[in-house]
């Protein structure tokens, strides 16, 4: 019976020692891959921290882009309604100038008319011209100002011959127009 026991305690402690070697085994395995696994974690966190900080500082960047963008539209701003002042300074001008020269045209040097025979009418022709041998509607323009589309209108119908003349009668029994039928 004792060699029963004593060959059940050798065997005990040969599966004991196989168990510590196995255990000592998966120990070793489990920290192998532990430390393994550490060394991805610690590498993860490093290009984790590396994106952080490009992160960081493409915030930065953009942030600093956005700021020059608003700065570069309000002076974008501010220049668009200087222009708009001075544009409509110039226009502005360039009526007075106009209005100006239309009243002084016919006492110019080159007015090839008689001035005393001139007729402001101020819209939508400046005005008309009568000569012994012709009327002429007039426009006088300054700068680079062109007709304006009723003017070009006038001038068509000017040309067409669709000009006529009529009077108008205001008497005692009331008003009439009397229209020659005939077109000049």
């Amino acid at each position: 019976m004792i060699g029963f026991f004593l060959f059940l305690a050798i065997l005990i402690t040969g599966v004991s020692v196989v168990a510590a070697i196995m255990f000592y085994r998966d120990l070793k395995e489990v920290r192998v891959w532990h430390d393994k696994h550490q060394m991805e974690l610690t590498v993860e966190k490093d290009k984790t921290a590396r994106l952080d900080e490009q992160l960081k500082t493409t915030v930065i960047q953009l942030d600093e882009v956005l700021r020059e963008r608003v700065a570069a539209a309000e002076e974008i701003d501010k220049l668009n309604n200087k222009y708009d002042k001075l544009f409509h300074q110039k226009k502005s001008s360039e009526v007075r100038v106009g209005k100006i020269g239309e009243n002084l045209a016919p006492f110019l040097n080159g007015w090839p008319y008689d001035p005393n025979t001139f007729r402001f009418i101020g819209n939508p022709v400046d005005g008309i011209q009568f000569a012994d041998d012709k009327i002429r509607f007039v426009e006088i323009k300054t700068g680079k100002a062109r007709l304006s589309a009723s003017q070009k209108w006038i001038k068509d119908l000017v040309t067409q011959g669709k000009v006529s003349f009529v009077t108008f009668r205001i008497g005692e029994d009331g008003c009439t127009l009397i229209e020659d039928e005939m077109e000049i």
